[in-house]
């Protein structure tokens, strides 16, 4: 009864929010039209994105600016539902707000390691809002990644990112964004104990899979993609893993070849990652997001009256706002319809 009662509010408006993401019929349109200002115009007159791109320009053709405002519109729901909550749970849904400023952070931290102005780059900020632990305004006054870092002095990056100042500035870039996501992981699981039972329980086995599947992907490509030392693999992996605990995480750094890692995970639950070597490299990002997307749909049919109503409408509506984007970029190449699907999160 206490969660039915403190769900009540916030659910009603998720249930009307829903309603405004695309059905599969309109996924169908949106592939099959010619033109990605026809895409544009077709988004303009769906109620959930008719406010945020009422004054785009759809001849202009700058996704860059495009996927700013969805994410801009993802924000401003986080901000919306926030509303609906008090006390520690409110605590909680701000530290996913956190996200949207790291990302405007790593922006702001390759902007001064290329030598670039940082005026250049104040209109691609998500970040702008009253919940920012950051005053953007400070950081775009910056005239280097030293000062940039200055300014952050009296926030939670300031003691996280000065250490890096002193690293060679081909490896400043890879500390800084791995302490950043760090962070916001760490963020959000020191909350979850302080949840509710029956949302710990929940929650703890959702993030869990989802660190999961973040750790394997970032192991993978560490080992494949880059010369980092297996101590570096592990310490820059996640705590708090559901199948994959630190043990098997730090086992995992250790393996000498990628070979011996990928037989390890296609002995796991999360084997649809690397199972078919001629497309591993193209859709494993693909996979484990639809992977997410159909485990949310799942917890959509059993769970009611718990937090999990607010992250699986997030989550889908983020989801949603990537597939539209891979529609726009497909549209670009000059893939057909069958192909564009394949970079797909919801299977359509």
């Amino acid at each position: 009864m206490p969660n039915i009662k403190k769900y009540a509010a916030v659910n009603t408006k998720i249930r009307y929010l829903e309603g405004q993401l695309l059905s599969a019929e309109d996924y169908e349109e949106l592939l099959n039209k010619e033109r990605v200002e026809d895409i544009l115009l077709f988004l303009k007159n769906k109620e959930e994105y008719a406010e945020v791109l009422k004054d785009i320009d759809e001849q202009s053709g700058d996704l860059a600016e495009f996927e700013l405002l969805l994410l801009k519109n993802i924000a401003r729901h986080y901000e919306q539902l926030l509303l609906y909550f008090s006390g520690t749970y409110k605590k909680f849904i701000k530290s996913f707000l956190i996200r949207f400023e790291i990302s405007d952070l790593k922006l702001l931290i390759k902007t001064a390691i290329k030598g670039e102005a940082f005026h250049s780059v104040g209109h691609s900020l998500i970040s702008f809002t009253k919940h920012s632990t950051v005053d953007f305004n400070k950081l775009l006054q910056s005239k280097s990644l030293e000062d940039l870092i200055e300014n952050m002095e009296n926030t939670p990056y300031y003691n996280l990112l000065k250490p890096f100042l002193e690293e060679s500035t081909d490896r400043q870039l890879f500390y800084m964004e791995m302490s950043l996501d760090q962070y916001y992981f760490r963020k959000i699981t020191s909350f979850i104990p302080k949840l509710d039972s029956e949302d710990r329980k929940v929650f703890k086995k959702f993030f869990g899979t989802y660190v999961d599947l973040f750790n394997l992907q970032w192991i993978y490509r560490a080992k494949k993609l880059f010369s980092i030392s297996p101590e570096e693999i592990f310490n820059y992996s996640l705590p708090g893993g559901y199948r994959f605990n630190e043990d098997s995480i730090k086992e995992l750094s250790y393996l000498n070849t990628d070979n011996e890692f990928i037989d390890r995970i296609l002995k796991s639950d999360y084997f649809f990652m690397v199972d078919n070597i001629d497309t591993r490299e193209i859709y494993m990002e693909r996979r484990t997001k639809r992977f997410l997307y159909f485990l949310l749909l799942d917890y959509k049919k059993k769970e009611q009256f718990n937090i999990m109503e607010f992250v699986i409408y997030l989550h889908l509506l983020e989801f949603e706002m990537r597939d539209i984007i891979s529609i726009i970029e497909a549209h670009k190449y000059g893939y057909t319809v069958e192909h564009s699907k394949q970079f797909l999160i919801r299977k359509v």
